[in-house]
């Protein structure tokens, strides 16, 4: 039985944010940019996971969009903590995520 092989995104300083859709769970999402913001939107599957992960100085933000939608992180923490932060984004049910790893 091989790998799957899952979409491995890079944002840059051409693309400072991104909206998560199914395309992107089991996804690996990696910034560069001085900051990056990651929306969730209600229309998120429960199920959902991808792992992001900060190169850059730049923090890397989860935001809420839309009736419906929320993120959660232990104390409140919706971002990354520091360059090479590695965050885990998991929906627990339709557009609601819970945030894991190295958050602040």
């Amino acid at each position: 039985m091989g790998l799957t092989s899952y979409p491995n995104i890079t944002i840059d300083s051409t693309n400072a944010f991104i909206t998560l859709t199914d395309f992107h769970n089991g996804s690996i999402i990696t910034s560069t940019c001085a900051a990056t913001s990651i929306i969730v939107t209600p229309s998120l599957l429960a199920g959902f996971s991808c792992t992001v992960i900060q190169y850059g100085a730049g923090t890397i933000t989860v935001t809420a969009s839309g009736t419906g939608a929320t993120v959660s992180g232990v104390g409140g923490a919706t971002r990354t903590n520091a360059q090479y932060s590695v965050m885990t984004v998991v929906a627990v049910s339709n557009g609601n995520v819970v945030l894991g790893g190295s958050i602040a």
